[in-house]
């Protein structure tokens, strides 16, 4: 799967088909290759589809428990060198 890098976060995709591109993004916590059994339904169009952050084939694995959000979320408000 290619990977192109959006800052910091390497995302993973694929592209398949011709016609106008058809952006497909898949719901919370499930990878972009759950599109693939629709891709026969989508014909005409060229499918993009990626992986969220922390699912499919990623670098690093994501916590979505409520106290790794929280503190995830601490983190890209306050920056260590801002923290109290």
């Amino acid at each position: 799967m290619p990977r192109i890098k959006a800052g910091k976060i390497n995302i993973n995709y694929e592209t398949t088909g011709q016609g106008e591109p058809l952006l497909l993004i898949m719901g919370f916590g499930m990878p972009g290759a759950a599109w693939v059994p629709m891709l026969p339904l989508l014909g005409g169009f060229k499918c993009i589809y990626f992986d969220n952050r922390g699912t499919g084939n990623k670098l690093r694995r994501w916590c979505w428990a409520a106290p790794c959000l929280a503190d995830r979320e601490r983190s890209w408000r306050y920056p260590s060198s801002e923290k109290s």
